[in-house]
């Protein structure tokens, strides 16, 4: 393209200035022979024109042009610059080029003078796109004049080897890192998941991970579900794909992975889809994709995921992520963070430092989205992408091609994140969920509701590996679990502080068979200080009790209201009756003709003492007895 318009600005120029005889001669054979191919003679006639006529700029546009073909970039340069000196009015994407030249070899400040001045002449379609290079050049001086963090640690050579890795994922402790290795050289070139730990401060050898997939698939850019159960990767030129990658399945069993499935449509298409990236709460799939109804090349986009009896995810139309996050150029390799509301990917279409560089997207609750470029050191003027970071946000993973020294293109780096860069810290609550009088594991589905915003997500826990859980920083939660045959459970759990955080919490919850008797706390249910008005946090719990009634239909139940001693007796036992009748009649509006005894015991009933503040909180309660069960 750059050769056919300056040809054309030179045959102009053959036409209307005619040098001497015997320079036209050396810039006629010039031009011809670079018209033939004949590059290095080109460049000899060319030079030896020059020497004759050095003030002509269409002479240097043309060795411009004859450089760049030889791949002599610094003989390009100097054409360019001295074609500008000597005619101020030329063609001005002669700027751009040079501008472009001094940006490749990152000298920064003098490509930004040359985009400055293309700008100030040109009104082509491509403004806009160097009106981003140049506001990169800005970005790029003041980034590595002011540092955001402490440089990336390549990681040793049991990872990193002469082979390409990448598309890292770290685990919940920050001592499982799966990635991707590029097996092989050409078309026998194959793509497979590793699993390396960390163990006594350093990494172990990597293994292949163990999938029921076919020796010579290309299996990479995984993500695992925050529970573990769930595994997307992108596999590409396998019989069943619908286009050149696709994205497939696989789900943990007892004893194995299952046999991976293509995830179909509408999320795989003819186009190229890849790099899943699954949320903690199993809700939605990210990936990138280069489908129609994008805004460039590779684009942002995601499904919503709803999850079928047999436990196995089927997804909706796919939603472009649109603006901010997707550019005219290629946006990909997305990475949801635990908290949800942090999504990182690579874009060589935004202001960056050079090639692609990675991105934070906040999602704020106001609906907008916030993004971030950390600059230098995480990325470089070459290519960052694959960024993941742990569940506790102590640590990022990612691939970067900044150093080629040990053979490969591509390599892992790890780094302690700058704190503007920071999403909020996530946990594991884990643990079983058992059976209270002989003790064995259960299958049962528990509910995780955040009080705050009162959002529910639902996880399983299984009989041999219990289940797993993603809570966030400082936040209040609801457990409950409603299995049949079993007392409704439910119990208050608060991430802690940041300075007693924990990245992994154990809970086993032990459920009680249904027997006359029996009782349980509504501990998720709240009231208004001195009042009978239920707060508004108090729904999902009685929502969950409802459900129990409903799936032990034989169960007659007592509501009673419980409260410590202080204050005047008779006025507690007022306030707790009236709190069994509001739950009482919240109950009888959800079950119809169903009617429920209700009774308040005011201080008579302490299961705490009620000289502390801890035992006075515990005696401040809602029961559930069962009355009979038929």
């Amino acid at each position: 393209m750059t050769r056919v318009k300056y040809l054309f600005i030179l045959s102009c120029f053959c036409l209307a200035f005619a040098p001497p005889q015997k320079e036209e001669r050396l810039f006629l054979r010039a031009l011809a022979d670079y018209r033939e191919g004949n590059l290095l003679q080109a460049e000899k006639q060319i030079l030896a024109y020059l020497k004759h006529d050095s003030l002509n700029g269409k002479g240097y546009l043309l060795l411009h042009d004859i450089s760049a073909e030889l791949g002599k970039e610094t003989q390009q340069k100097k054409a360019l610059q001295q074609a500008i000196r000597v005619d101020p009015a030329i063609d001005p994407l002669s700027l751009k080029m040079l501008a472009d030249l001094f940006y490749k070899e990152q000298n920064y400040d003098e490509a930004s003078k040359f985009y400055e001045q293309y700008l100030l002449r040109a009104e082509g379609s491509d403004t806009l796109l160097v009106a981003l290079r140049l506001a990169s050049c800005r970005f790029v001086l003041e980034s590595l004049g002011n540092p955001s963090a402490e440089e990336p640690e390549r990681l040793d050579s049991l990872i990193n080897t002469a082979a390409d890795e990448y598309w890292p994922m770290v685990a919940a402790d920050d001592r499982k890192l799966f990635f991707t290795r590029l097996r092989g050289k050409g078309p026998q070139a194959l793509e497979e998941i590793f699993l390396s730990e960390y163990v006594d401060g350093k990494w172990m050898a990597p293994e292949k991970l163990n999938l029921p997939v076919q020796d010579q698939t290309n299996a990479g850019a995984m993500s695992f579900s925050a529970d573990g159960q769930w595994l997307f990767y992108t596999a590409c030129g396998e019989p069943d794909g619908a286009g050149s990658c696709d994205l497939y399945f696989s789900m943990k069993g007892d004893e194995a992975w299952s046999v991976p499935k293509n995830i179909g449509s509408p999320v795989n298409t003819a186009y190229w889809e890849a790099q899943p990236s699954v949320s903690a709460d199993k809700k939605w799939l990210y990936f990138a994709s280069n489908r129609p109804g994008g805004k460039g090349n590779m684009d942002l986009w995601k499904s919503r995921i709803n999850i079928r009896s047999d436990g196995f995810p089927v997804f909706s139309e796919p939603e472009n992520l649109g603006n901010p996050i997707n550019t005219p150029g290629n946006d990909f390799s997305p990475f949801i963070h635990a908290d949800g509301q942090n999504l990182y990917f690579a874009s060589d279409g935004q202001i960056g430092m050079g090639g692609s560089d990675v991105i934070r997207a906040l999602f704020t609750d106001s609906g907008t989205v916030a993004l971030f470029n950390p600059g230098f050191p995480l990325n470089s003027p070459w290519d960052e992408y694959g960024l993941t970071v742990s569940p506790t946000a102590r640590w990022a993973f990612y691939s970067s091609d900044r150093d080629t020294s040990r053979g490969s293109s591509k390599d892992l780096y790890r780094m302690a994140l700058p704190p503007a860069f920071l999403p909020k810290p996530a946990g594991f609550l884990t643990g079983y969920v058992m059976d209270s009088i002989s003790g064995r594991t259960l299958r049962a589905r528990i509910g995780i509701t955040c009080l705050e915003n009162r959002k529910t997500n639902y996880v399983e826990a299984s009989e041999k590996d219990g289940y797993r859980a993603t809570v966030l920083l400082g936040k209040t939660y609801s457990l409950s679990v409603n299995e049949k045959g079993y007392l409704f459970y439910s119990r208050p759990f608060e991430q802690a502080d940041r300075s007693e955080f924990q990245p992994v919490d154990t809970l086993n919850i032990f459920l009680l068979p249904v027997k006359a008797g029996e009782s349980f706390v509504l501990n998720n249910v709240f009231f208004d200080f001195d009042s009978y008005m239920l707060r508004p946090e108090s729904y999902p719990e009685l929502e969950r009790l409802v459900q129990f009634l409903k799936e032990n239909p034989g169960v007659s139940i007592e509501i009673s209201g419980h409260t410590d001693n202080m204050g005047v007796r008779e006025y507690n036992q007022e306030l707790s009756t009236q709190r069994a009748r509001t739950i009482a009649e919240y109950l009888q509006n959800e079950l119809s003709g169903k009617r429920f005894l209700y009774a308040g015991y005011g201080p008579d009933r302490p299961v705490a003492d009620n000289s502390t503040e801890e035992g006075r909180a515990l005696n401040r309660r809602t029961e559930i007895n069962i009355v009979s069960v038929e």
